[in-house]
C-alpha cells in the first residue's frame, strides 16, 4: 500500500465506483481502458489494477460487456439498420462492428437479431 492509499483508503474505491458510473453513462460508445482512465485522472494501468482489485475482473472485460449489453438491447429491441448501429457505437467501420459483436457473441450482429427474433 502506498503512503497515498493509507492516508486516503477511500480513494481506490471512489474511482472504481466513478468508473461505473461513467460507463454506464457511455452507454457503450468507448471500449477503450484509456478513455476511462483520463476521464478519472489516473493511469490505465492504475485504473486496470484497482478495478481488477474491487472486481475480479479485468477492465477491458467489463467495458466490453457493457458495450455489448447496450448493443444486444439495440440488436433486438429496435429495428435500427446494423450499418446505423455501427455510427451509433462509433466504429470506424460495419465491418469492425460486425467483428466486434461476432467475437463476443460468436454470431454477426444480423444473425444475432434474426436469433433473437425468432425466439419470440
Amino acid at each position: 500500500s502506498t503512503p497515498l492509499q493509507t492516508l486516503f483508503p477511500y480513494t481506490t474505491l471512489f474511482r472504481s465506483h466513478l468508473f461505473i458510473k461513467l460507463l454506464k453513462e457511455d452507454g457503450g460508445h468507448n471500449r477503450m481502458v484509456s478513455y476511462y482512465a483520463d476521464k478519472l485522472c489516473v493511469s490505465p494501468k492504475y485504473l486496470s489494477k484497482i478495478i481488477k482489485q474491487k472486481t475480479g475482473m479485468r477492465t477491458i472485460e467489463i467495458i466490453n460487456r457493457h458495450a455489448m449489453q447496450q448493443i444486444k438491447m439495440d440488436l433486438k429491441l429496435t429495428d435500427i439498420p446494423i450499418s446505423q448501429l455501427a455510427m451509433k457505437y462509433e466504429f470506424n467501420n460495419f465491418s469492425f462492428f460486425c467483428q466486434y459483436v461476432k467475437s463476443h457473441l460468436g454470431m454477426t450482429p444480423q444473425d444475432f437479431r434474426e436469433h433473437v427474433n425468432s425466439q419470440e
